[in-house]
Parts: structure tokens; sequence; C-alpha cells
């Protein structure tokens, strides 16, 4: 897998973080009817996490693409194999072939980038380097090992409607590392807090059949 462009240091940082995310996504599958987990995974290079926590919180977050049945599922074991990789200071991560060559088509990742541009310009004005404790390597350790978290909650918390919980958890991660905010960081520890609560709360045996 080939690195990508850095920007602005080792977690690909930019002024605008979200925007740029989903731009750099839609590069990737410029030309395409569809496009794989690899060719993403091969525009943002195999040493930015940031980035990835980004690409794969928004995924999971907008409709068009995290509502498509077993995404929720295959981003989860993407996430998996990266957050453990990093969480164990692995400079360059990777994934199985089988999983790069998943794809979607390209016109979910556009409709995707429609819905969400409003927001992301929004969020993207507020962010800025603060609380700098809370974005250092303890913290990058501490996100990778809730991104563990998040890459097994995705799978049963899609099955009701609340992936959007790792969604924002994972997306704050990758936008408080790439633009060192420590407040998007705290916010993604909330929302894993709130992600792990959901899990025990949910009555699972109703959901499943198994309880009358």
């Amino acid at each position: 897998m080939a690195d990508g462009n850095d920007h602005r240091g080792r977690q690909g940082g930019s002024d605008e973080p979200l925007q740029t995310v989903l731009e750099r996504a839609l590069d990737a599958a410029e030309g395409h009817e569809e496009v794989s987990v690899g060719d993403l995974m091969e525009e943002f290079g195999s040493r930015s996490f940031g980035p990835v926590l980004v690409l794969f919180g928004l995924l999971a977050l907008f409709p068009p693409i995290g509502a498509v049945p077993g995404i929720p599922i295959v981003l989860g074991a993407a996430l998996l194999l990266f957050a453990v990789q990093f969480a164990v200071g692995r400079d360059r991560l990777w994934l199985p072939g089988r999983l790069e060559r998943v794809s979607f088509a390209r016109e979910r990742l556009e409709k995707a980038d429609e819905k969400s541009r409003r927001w992301l310009e929004r969020v993207d004005r507020v962010f800025k380097e603060r609380l700098t404790f809370a974005t250092g390597k303890v913290a990058e350790r501490a996100a990778a090992v809730a991104s563990v978290l998040h890459a097994f909650l995705m799978i049963p918390l899609e099955f009701v409607s609340l992936v959007a919980l790792p969604g924002v958890a994972l997306t704050a991660f990758g936008v408080g590392l790439m633009a060192r905010d420590g407040l998007f960081m705290l916010v993604a520890f909330a929302a894993t807090a709130a992600a792990l609560g959901a899990l025990f709360l949910v009555p699972w045996g109703a959901v499943f059949g198994w309880l009358p």
C-alpha cells in the first residue's frame, strides 16, 4: 500500500480537516464507478491515523454509505486492524487484500459529501489548537484503544441504528489528532462512553427475539 502525501505533519493535518478528508476520498474515486476500501487507504497513505479515523467516522455517520447493509461491519473490521497496529506502535498500517477489495458505488460517496458539506464547513470553523495535553502520545494511544472498542461496537450498534455514536467518536478523534484540538478529543472520549452505555442499555434479548 503506497504512502499518501502528508499534510502538515504525521497525522496529515489540514486547515479544513473534515472537508479535506472527503475531498481526498472523492479524488480516489475519480474516474471509477466504484471505490474500494483499498483505494481510500492508498489515498490517505498507511501512516496517517487521524485522517483514517475521520474517514471511517464520516462513512459510518452519513446514511448514503453507513446505511448500506454490511458496510459498518466491513469498516469495523478495517478499523480494528488499523487501531490495533497503531496502538502497538507500528509505523506502517496494513489491511488484508480481501478487505481492501470491498467496494461501494462512487455515487454514494458523492451523496455523503453533498449531505455533509454544510455541517462539515461549520465544524471546520470551530476547531483550533487547544488543550494540547489531550492530544499527546498518551492520548493518541488511548484514542487507538478506544477505536478498537468502536470497531467492535459498530457491529451490534448497526442493528439498532446507533452506529452514529461510534461515527461521532471516530470523527472527533481524527479531528483532534489532525488539528491538535484537545476539546475534540474530550468530546470523542465522551462519545465513546455514550456508545459503551448504549451497548449495555439496549435490550438485546428483545432486539434479536431471544425474549418474548
